[in-house]
């Protein structure tokens, strides 16, 4: 038995920056485009469930033909690259790739050291990437080689999330964030978005 979903049109009247609000109303007819919203928090069991499925042979069943295919292909790459061992990969231009496996928060927190405590030391040129799924690291060709034994030490330091951001900083991330003191606002962000217990594991 199929199941049709209707997707409804809305009409926008009125957006109100101030309040973060937009006011709305049914239109005529169908649409055919929607929002799916915005991304959420991936947990860190997700991204090392995702790299044991890349690290094993295991066949699943349900997947069709083309699936099997590519799954077998992104193996055959992970172990060409040696990411079944290994975290970073080096590439051309004096440029690293960093698979840290970790959830939405452990991986913010991973970019924040990197950008807190390595940027002089290592002379970084640039940090990207997509979150959660691997960090960009631009950094001189004598340097290269120091970005794990970094990462490891500090890993070993006694930081505390807190160094992760400065005292300029208060992230306002939710709608009414701009209405609490900046010093709750840090603690908040520190609280909710960071996790250095997952990076030092």
């Amino acid at each position: 038995m199929s199941h049709r979903i209707r997707i409804l049109k809305w009409q926008v009247l009125d957006v109100d920056f101030r309040k973060k609000s937009v006011s709305v109303k049914p239109a005529e007819g169908q649409g055919s485009v929607f929002w799916r919203g915005g991304s959420g928090r991936v947990h860190t069991k997700v991204l090392q469930r995702m790299r044991r499925v890349l690290c094993e042979d295991t066949e699943y069943s349900y997947l069709q033909a083309n699936a099997l295919k590519r799954l077998k292909q992104v193996r055959e790459l992970v172990q060409n690259l040696g990411l079944d061992e290994n975290y970073i990969v080096r590439l051309p231009s004096c440029k690293c790739v960093i698979f840290p496996w970790l959830g939405t928060a452990g991986f913010k927190t991973l970019e924040r050291m990197l950008n807190t405590f390595c940027r002089e030391s290592l002379e970084i040129k640039s940090i990207g990437g997509s979150c959660p799924y691997y960090i960009t690291v631009r950094l001189p060709r004598d340097k290269v080689e120091n970005l794990e034994p970094e990462i490891t030490s500090l890993c070993t330091q006694r930081i505390i999330p807190e160094h992760l951001v400065s005292e300029a900083e208060a992230p306002q991330l939710q709608k009414y964030d701009e209405y609490i003191p900046y010093p709750l606002l840090r603690k908040a962000f520190v609280h909710d978005y960071l996790n250095l217990d997952e990076v030092k594991l």
